[in-house]
């Protein structure tokens, strides 16, 4: 996520970039069962919502912040906005999806028209396109505003082109 930061070349934005040990957020895919996740994705969850709550305690409204990830993080990214409904100024999932079984998905109610960017590409061996497009149904009926982007197949790697929709999400959240 460092990378992306710097590849979003944002001088005018404030980013905060939690960092998982060791590199993972949870030790299964994010398609196996919550349970096998546990309790890695508890604490990746509480990561995220302490980022979120910094940044409320600083002053900044959900409606000015964007949550993003790619992969894993892109994932967890999804997960805790499904988890912590409300307005945010964006979500980003660079090739993600929500996490757990089919049938354990959370399903928010609440997202107030939240810009939901969610990416994947054809064929990526981590991020079905399947789950992808379920997450993005999901978050939709949710209240989001989904952006689904479904780029053709190639590296699991972050694209020029979610870069750019990404750094268009954080100036429309910020107001610049």
């Amino acid at each position: 996520m460092l990378d992306l930061a710097l590849r979003l070349a944002l001088d005018d934005a404030h980013l905060l970039v939690p960092v998982a040990a060791g590199r993972t957020w949870y030790p299964q895919r994010f398609t196996a069962p919550v349970a096998e996740n546990e309790p890695w994705l508890s604490h990746a969850l509480e990561a995220c919502d302490a980022a979120v709550e910094r940044l409320a305690g600083t002053g900044w409204p959900a409606e000015r912040i964007v949550l993003a990830g790619f992969s894993q993080g892109g994932c967890l990214t999804l997960e805790y906005a499904a988890r912590h409904p409300r307005r945010y100024g964006g979500v980003a999932a660079l090739t993600g999806g929500l996490i757990g079984e089919d049938s354990e998905l959370t399903r928010p109610h609440g997202l107030a028209g939240t810009p939901v960017l969610i990416t994947t590409a054809e064929g990526d061996e981590w991020v079905p396109r399947g789950r992808t497009e379920e997450s993005a149904r999901i978050l939709e009926a949710g209240g989001a505003d989904v952006d689904l982007r479904v780029f053709e197949p190639g590296p699991h790697a972050i694209r020029s082109e979610e870069v750019d929709a990404l750094r268009a999400l954080i100036r429309t959240a910020s107001g610049t």
